[in-house]
């Protein structure tokens, strides 16, 4: 009876006691839920449809790599393009090492491929970069350029020129159909070069402080310089920002002296206007916003020229103070402002967005690096509009740039340009990409539209 009870009693303990679990926890384990598998190596990509001149929209990049785990699950690669968001593009089997990618448009890309384990949270992974800058032909010219002027001629051709007479460059023709340069018999400029192309007759308008000429796009001949002070004896000869209107009537505001005039590159006439009386003059942007309007944006104060009635009217008193202020215009009343030079100490720069049919401003977004500038009052920021109605920003010495969405007013993050010298100017070409002169007689192309 004895033995039957210690049985009983027996069976009563071990029923009631649980077998202990053991969980695998792990990394190195591949039954473990916390299993990291090994990352891949030798990730490499090619594009075999390489962007190149003339530029092919849909290009392939080929991704492939070196499986070293025994035990993943599989693979997830993921991408991040010029302007979209990190996403997933594609999850493969176990043992693959290879996937091709459809990319529409130019410009910077970053591949993250995952090794994922046996749990999807726990993985590896390795990241490449694959750049869509191309390098063009070198320019002719065996000087380096210190600011250039892009002038859109007829044919496929563009009219690029120095505008420092310190440096002496030859002007050059750069052919788009031919990809390549060609020098012209283009004058030598001084500061604040500026060209403007009269349509009706193809003749280029070249201006410096000190003088005029007219270039003929067929004969490729220029004709004699001409002084500004023999048109107008008050002429200051000063550095400056000019809009061009029409072919009889082109907007000159001085830089420092604050001097106003209107300039008739057919009847060679040059008549001073009222000033804008900007109490500092010295840092301000010029844009042009519609066939009879330019905006002056200085430190505290926006200014309005209406070219019917030839005088300024403010348009709005700023609660805060630009130090050099760059000014895009983004659609028919609004126009992007943006300081190169920060003076409230921020690390970052402020992007407002200004309506000047409102005369209304609010802070829309901020940049994360100091946009570039180039010497060139014509255009003292490398800023494009893109086709898709965003604009692009260089910034940070040429070595990355930003993108701004109007439409939900936000800012990409700065992604590398792959443009390796400082950039000194640049044009659009007919298929979207861009011609970028840099400092170095170099050019590149850059393109960041879509079809």
């Amino acid at each position: 009876m004895k033995h039957l009870i210690y049985y009983f009693l027996l069976a009563v303990f071990f029923i009631g006691c649980e077998v202990p679990n053991f969980y695998r926890n792990n990394p190195n384990d591949a039954g473990s839920k916390s299993f990291i598998p090994d990352s891949v190596t030798n990730l490499k990509a090619e594009i075999t449809d390489r962007l190149s001149y003339p530029f092919h929209v849909n290009d392939v990049v080929r991704l492939s790599w070196s499986d070293e785990s025994e035990f993943e699950k599989g693979f997830r690669i993921l991408r991040k393009g010029p302007i979209d968001e990190r996403i997933l593009i594609a999850e493969l089997p176990p043992n693959k090492t290879s996937i091709t990618d459809t990319v529409k448009k130019g410009g910077h890309y970053v591949y993250e491929v995952q090794t994922v384990g046996t749990e999807s949270s726990s993985s590896s992974f390795k990241v490449l970069e694959v750049s869509h800058i191309v390098e063009g032909p070198k320019m002719t010219t065996d000087k380096s350029l210190s600011g250039t002027y892009l002038v859109p001629l007829k044919d496929f051709n563009y009219l690029v020129t120095a505008q420092n007479v310190n440096s002496r460059i030859q002007p050059e023709i750069y052919n788009f159909e031919t990809n390549s340069w060609n020098v012209t018999d283009f004058p030598s400029t001084a500061s604040s070069f500026t060209a403007y192309l009269q349509p009706d007759h193809n003749i280029v308008i070249g201006m410096d402080k000190y003088e005029y000429f007219y270039y003929n796009v067929n004969t490729k001949s220029a004709s004699s310089k001409k002084y500004f002070s023999e048109l107008n004896n008050n002429w200051s000869r000063k550095n400056f920002h000019s809009v061009y209107f029409d072919q009889e009537n082109i907007l000159i505001v001085t830089i420092h002296s604050d001097e106003v005039y209107l300039f008739n590159p057919l009847e060679q006439t040059l008549n001073k206007l009222s000033s804008m009386n900007f109490e500092y003059s010295t840092n301000f942007s010029l844009v042009k916003i519609s066939d009879e309007e330019a905006l002056a944006v200085g430190s505290e104060k926006i200014k309005k020229f209406d070219l019917k009635k030839r005088n300024w009217e403010t348009l709005t008193d700023l609660e805060f103070t630009l130090t050099d202020p760059v000014t895009i215009k983004i659609n028919e009343e609004e126009i992007l402002i943006f300081d190169r030079n920060n003076s409230s100490g921020d690390t970052k720069y402020p992007i407002y967005r200004y309506n000047f049919r409102e005369k209304s401003y609010h802070l829309s977004a901020y940049l994360e690096n100091r946009p570039i500038y180039i010497y060139n009052p014509a255009y003292n920021s490398v800023t494009f509009k893109l086709d898709n109605g965003t604009i692009l920003i260089f910034t940070k010495n040429s070595s990355t740039y930003q993108i701004y969405n109007p439409s939900n007013e936000k800012v990409s993050r700065p992604i590398r340009s792959f443009i390796y010298r400082d950039i000194v100017g640049s044009a659009k070409l007919p298929n979207g990409a861009f011609l970028i002169p840099t400092y170095y007689y170099n050019s590149h192309f850059f393109r960041l539209d879509s079809e």
